[in-house]
């Protein structure tokens, strides 16, 4: 976080004239913390500990990407042990959830944003304790077994998954036990690379801005708005013998504002039918879609819609 922000999600403006916590604290605890020098002295040291922990995450541990985490509290051990090694490493092992859990749990945050009462906040601190405890491995526990099982288990059900999305050409990516080989093997190039895009606020608020984001988005194929090809030999290309195509053709060189050059056209055509359900869906035009072929192939061909 950044200065400002900190100070307004930990710091108490206790000196300020115009502080007015009424909405989570009541006015004799106000009062309290206002005169009783123990008090502040409390939420001082509170403040100057997340302050030390947000100097060392930024300069030590986001910088050097040391992974380890600061203790919880006394009582959750993972290393055993009284001796200096024993506590340098308990410590070490613990370093970075002792931040967490000190920010996440800072008594403004409590007060103000969670507005916990002493009951739910001593729940909490017992639903730490528990879960923290729970993972702790025992000694001569069958860790080989239960690694197995952790990942034959989830890999089973990934690949079952993948039977889910069968008929669903949008959801292409790749799970079961191919996932885990890329995962394991830190493989450099994954098959079906994904990414999650978030709205901004402005782009969220209706069904329809949201769209026109996705198609700007999303790489979109001639083939995807393609219902049907065919191949035709034409021998007059301006009066056509597809039936189908006779009137926009002949409308076409008629109200055409751009000179043909009939002597490079040839009998043979390429007649594309498009997907009109698909080119909805997708915000597409047929002027578009010939915009992007003359681009492709310049002089090299004529496009008629």
């Amino acid at each position: 976080m950044k200065k400002l922000e900190f100070d307004r999600v930990f710091s108490y403006n206790i000196d300020d004239e115009c502080w007015n916590s009424t909405s989570y604290m009541l006015p004799e605890h106000i009062e309290d913390l206002r005169t009783i020098q123990e008090f502040c002295d409390v939420f001082d040291a509170e403040v100057n500990k997340l302050e030390a922990d947000r100097y060392q995450l930024g300069t030590e541990i986001a910088i050097m990407g040391d992974n380890s985490v600061d203790k919880l509290q006394e009582r959750l051990k993972v290393v055993l042990g009284t001796d200096p090694l024993s506590m340098e490493v308990q410590k070490n092992a613990t370093l970075f959830f002792g931040i967490l859990l000190r920010s996440t749990l800072a008594s403004k945050r409590v007060l103000q944003e969670y507005r916990l009462t002493k009951e739910a906040f001593e729940l909490v601190v017992g639903e730490i304790e528990s879960r923290f405890l729970q993972p702790l491995v025992a000694p001569g526990e069958i860790i080989g077994c239960v690694a197995a099982q952790s990942i034959g288990e989830p890999a089973t059900q990934m690949t079952l998954n993948t039977f889910h999305y069968a008929d669903i050409s949008e959801k292409n990516v790749t799970l079961g036990v191919p996932m885990l080989r890329e995962i394991i093997n830190g493989a450099r190039k994954i098959k079906t690379p994904s990414i999650s895009v978030y709205l901004s606020p402005e782009a969220s608020k209706t069904k329809e801005s949201a769209k026109n984001v996705q198609c700007a988005l999303k790489y979109t194929t001639l083939r995807s708005v393609t219902h049907a090809t065919e191949v035709w030999y034409d021998l007059d290309p301006m009066s056509t013998i597809i039936e189908e195509d006779m009137d926009f053709v002949k409308s076409y060189y008629e109200m055409s504002d751009e000179e043909v050059a009939l002597e490079k056209i040839t009998p043979w055509l390429l007649r594309i039918e498009l997907n009109r359900e698909m080119m909805v869906d997708k915000k597409l035009s047929m002027a578009d879609i010939a915009k992007k072929i003359n681009l492709e192939f310049d002089d090299d061909l004529t496009c008629i819609l």
